[in-house]
């Protein structure tokens, strides 16, 4: 499987000069979540599309970068990248702003498509209140049928709860003939990945899905939703360091980069932080008010 991560936004509602899928998130630019994710969930190949100029080059290792030469929308951005891609291969394509995503959900995904024989598989979540997202409508069988935008819902698909999250797999071969036949979004200038579904639909293919929770589709478009996303990012930190056994006194004054080790046992005090590749080992006792990093 190839992994594909689209980072080649404007981030315009971010209103900041930096792309914010380059914006640091606990140490790391947040398009290095969704990379990790990919990688631990078995993808060794890994493009990151890009626009021009863009700052990613110079902060990810590991990665092949594709530059996309004009902003025409994410499904331009895929087809741009499958130029790079000669196999017949599964392509896994993540959204560079959702670093949320996790390799046990890709992990779901990918045995499903495989289990059922499916052309494409998509992760998608129930939302109380999905105003302003897309609706997943399924066809009798259950299947995936097409993402169709709130603005054209008829009047009972607005009822519908279950949005898309932005994560697919997809066969190579499909793809690529889906992609060429979606049409240009004449209101936002741009091809739009979500479009080759129905076209897929209506070549014969098969299209399932893999429910998510609603973290699974937060991703970033404001500094809003940035804060957010980075408080849910620390408390898994802080959740999978007391599985380990690590005490810590006001999880809410400490700072601890997903790339820290800990040994079990190891006591944190308040306002503490610790960055980089930091190793800590078993019994630890850490004072308040310390900061530690692996420079």
């Amino acid at each position: 499987m190839i992994g594909i991560v689209l980072a080649a936004g404007k981030s315009k509602r971010m209103k900041s000069r930096v792309p914010k899928v380059a914006l640091p998130m606990l140490g790391q630019p947040v398009v290095s979540y969704p990379i990790e994710a990919a990688r631990r969930a078995g993808v060794k190949r890994i493009l990151v599309i890009v626009a021009k100029n863009s700052p990613l080059v110079d902060m990810i290792d590991g990665v092949e970068f594709v530059i996309q030469p004009k902003p025409l929308g994410t499904g331009d951005a895929v087809k741009v990248a499958l130029r790079d891609i000669k196999r017949n291969e599964l392509i896994l394509i993540l959204n560079g702003d959702n670093p949320l995503i996790r390799s046990r959900t890709i992990r779901r995904m990918y045995r499903r498509l495989k289990r059922e024989k499916l052309s494409g598989i998509l992760l998608t979540t129930e939302l109380s209140d999905p105003t302003g997202y897309g609706r997943i409508i399924r066809d009798e069988n259950g299947l995936i049928a097409a993402i169709i935008e709130e603005k054209n819902l008829k009047p009972l698909q607005r009822s519908i709860k279950e949005i898309n999250a932005g994560v697919y797999i997809f066969r190579y071969q499909d793809l690529r003939e889906a992609l060429r036949r979606i049409r240009l979004n004449r209101k936002k200038k741009e091809y739009l990945l979500t479009d080759v579904i129905l076209v897929m639909n209506r070549m014969g293919k098969r299209l399932a899905s893999v429910k998510g929770s609603p973290e699974d589709a937060l991703g970033i478009n404001t500094p809003e939703e940035f804060q957010q996303v980075a408080r849910i990012m620390k408390e898994r930190i802080v959740r999978a360091l007391r599985r380990r056994g690590v005490v810590l006194a006001n999880p809410d004054t400490v700072e601890i980069e997903p790339s820290v080790r800990i040994g079990p046992g190891t006591t944190i005090g308040p306002y503490v932080s610790i960055r980089g590749e930091t190793r800590i080992g078993a019994g630890t006792k850490i004072e308040p008010f310390v900061i530690i990093g692996d420079g």
